[in-house]
């Protein structure tokens, strides 16, 4: 069985760590648009029809952030598991920590 260095280990959780800062600022861009331009609105007679037309792009919008963090929740998994092989690793060389 082919075991991983501690410089991959390490190499590996700052990727995850910088994917999970890109999908952070993606979500919190979109949902600020989201939520300021379009959840609120006042709505009145003369809006109104501005509510139910933005609607759709709204939705899409609301589902890419669902995607960006259920994959930062990915990439935290990713990250847990690899922190707990960096910890064993560590355990084995030193005899433990």
């Amino acid at each position: 069985m082919h075991s991983i260095s501690t410089k991959e280990l390490i190499m590996t959780m700052e990727e995850n760590l910088i994917n999970i800062s890109f999908n952070q600022s993606k979500a919190l861009c979109l949902i600020k648009d989201v939520t300021e331009e379009y959840f609120n609105q006042n709505i009145t007679k003369t809006n109104e029809w501005k509510i139910i037309y933005d609607y759709n792009s709204n939705s899409i919008k609301s589902n890419i952030i669902f995607d960006y963090i259920l994959k930062s929740t990915k990439e935290i998994d990713e990250l847990k598991k690899t922190y707990y092989q960096l910890f064993d690793e560590l355990v084995r060389e030193k005899g433990q920590l």
